[in-house]
C-alpha cells in the first residue's frame, strides 16, 4: 500500500518549482523568526503574517512571522496528517488521524469548526478558492466537497459532493488558478479533474508510474507541480511541470535544500531553519 509522506508535499512543489530558477532570480531575506520547537517542515501562510510548524513531538503550531508568538497549538495526539491555510489566509485546517476535520481562524477563535468526516485518517485537505469550502482527502475514501457556510448541523453546513471515481486514496488536492476546475491525484494510475461545482468528473490524464503526493498550480496557463514518489520508498521524490490544458510534462529537478514555504502576494516565499530560528526569504 503506498503511504503518504509526513512532509508537507505542498511545500516541497513550491520549492522545487522555483529552485531551478533562484540563482538567476535573486533571493531576499524576509524576516527571522525564533523557534518554539523543532521543526522540520513549514507552510507560510498566503498573508505572510504567520507560519506553521510541523514540529518534531508531533505537534503543529501557528506562529505570528514578525513577534515569533504562538498563536495556536494542535496536540500531538491525534496526530495531525495533513494541514492547509485558506487561499485569502484568514482560516487554518488540520486533518487527523481519526478522520476529524478542524477548521480555525488564523487569529482568535470566532468560527472555528470541527466535525468528523470520516473513520480513517486525513490524507489531503484543500480550501475552496473563495474559502467557502473544503475538499477532504482520507485514507482509501472517496474525495468528500464540503460547504463551510453556515452553522455546524444545520442544513448549509454539509457535505456537498463526493468522488468516487478513484480506486485508491486521494493524496492531492489543488484547484486551478481560475477556480473553476479541482485536480486530484495519489496512488492511482491517472490525474483526475473535477467540476467543484457539482462534483462531476470532467477530464482524466496519464501520469508517471510513482504516486502523487502533492499538485501546485501557478500561473494563468494551466500548469502545476507535481511531486511524485516511489509507492515503496526505495527511490528518492521527484518533481514535474505538467500543464491541465495540454496533459503535457517536463521533469523539473530541484537545486537547494529548503524545507517550507508559500506564496505570499505571488511571489513565492521559502523557509528553512538554523539552530533555534527559521528563516524566511523571497524570491523576486
Amino acid at each position: 500500500m503506498p503511504s503518504k509522506m509526513i512532509l508537507p508535499a505542498t511545500i516541497l512543489l513550491l520549492l522545487a518549482s522555483f529552485a531551478s530558477s533562484a540563482a538567476s532570480s535573486g533571493m531576499k531575506h524576509a524576516a527571522t523568526v525564533p523557534l518554539p520547537c523543532e521543526t522540520y517542515s513549514q507552510i507560510i501562510s498566503p498573508t505572510g503574517e504567520q507560519v506553521a510548524l510541523r514540529c518534531k513531538d508531533h505537534t503543529l503550531r501557528l506562529v505570528n512571522v514578525g513577534s515569533g508568538e504562538v498563536q495556536h497549538t494542535f496536540a500531538g495526539e491525534p496526530q495531525v496528517d495533513a494541514y492547509n491555510y485558506s487561499h485569502d489566509g484568514r482560516w487554518f485546517a488540520v486533518g487527523l488521524w481519526d478522520g476529524t476535520v478542524e477548521v480555525v481562524p488564523t487569529s482568535g477563535t470566532s468560527g472555528s469548526r470541527r466535525w468528523k468526516s470520516d473513520s480513517h485518517r486525513i490524507e489531503t485537505l484543500e480550501f475552496f478558492p473563495n474559502s467557502n469550502g473544503i475538499v477532504v482527502g482520507a485514507l482509501d475514501r472517496p474525495a468528500q466537497l464540503w460547504d463551510l457556510r453556515g452553522t455546524p448541523n444545520t442544513a448549509t453546513w454539509q457535505m456537498l459532493h463526493e468522488y468516487r471515481g478513484l480506486q485508491l486514496e486521494t493524496f492531492a488536492v489543488a484547484f486551478t488558478t481560475d477556480g473553476k476546475r479541482a485536480v486530484i491525484g495519489g496512488p492511482d494510475d491517472r490525474i483526475t479533474v473535477l467540476d467543484p461545482a457539482t462534483g462531476a468528473e470532467i477530464q482524466k490524464f496519464p501520469k508517471d508510474a510513482d504516486v502523487i503526493q502533492q499538485l501546485f498550480p501557478f500561473g494563468n496557463d494551466g500548469q502545476a507541480v507535481i511531486l511524485y514518489t516511489d509507492g515503496d520508498g526505495k527511490k528518492p521524490p521527484h518533481q514535474a511541470i505538467w500543464n491541465v490544458n495540454t496533459a503535457k510534462s517536463v521533469p523539473l529537478t530541484a537545486e537547494r535544500p529548503l524545507t517550507g514555504g508559500g506564496v505570499v502576494g505571488g511571489k513565492l516565499w521559502v523557509s528553512s531553519p538554523k539552530g533555534n530560528v527559521l528563516d524566511i526569504w523571497v524570491y523576486e
